[in-house]
């Protein structure tokens, strides 16, 4: 399996992980805390010109998961995008999936996802991103924010 930086997770965690003793702990204080960032300007749902939400400020994102079903054929997951967060997940029980960033994927110069296996890259690729599975059948999702 070729390595790509990230954070390499089983779909199904048992347990709490890696997750802070509380979850009220946050900057090493306890309690709940005041938030930070640049205040949206209007309401926090204030819709664009098309109806869409509208990202009122840098520290908001427009949040998208995306199902996807593949087969043995190369597919064009999504086409380049300046992503604040990316999460690959292969939901398939029995295929392997095989990912590309800008490149057409295949089992010698992919990210390989196994059954059951999701990924969290340490930077977020602005890229194409392509799909090919190992057999027909393949199922996956992906999460991004941009």
């Amino acid at each position: 399996m070729p390595q790509f930086p990230g954070r390499y997770f089983p779909v199904r965690r048992q347990g709490l992980g890696d997750l802070p003793e509380t979850a009220l702990m946050e900057r090493g204080e306890y309690g709940p805390q005041p938030p930070y960032g640049q205040p949206p300007q209007g309401g926090s749902f204030t819709p664009d010109a098309s109806g869409n939400q509208a990202v009122l400020a840098q520290n908001q994102s427009n949040w998208q998961s995306i199902p996807f079903g593949v087969d043995t054929a190369i597919i064009r997951l999504q086409g380049q995008l300046a992503r604040k967060f990316l999460l690959l997940q292969n939901l398939s029980g029995t295929t392997t999936l095989y990912f590309g960033f800008g490149w057409q994927p295949n089992v010698t110069n992919a990210l390989t996802l196994p059954v059951g296996f999701g990924y969290e890259p340490f930077s977020y690729p602005t890229n194409e991103i392509y799909v090919v599975s190992s057999a027909a059948g393949g199922l996956g999702l992906l999460i991004y924010g941009s």
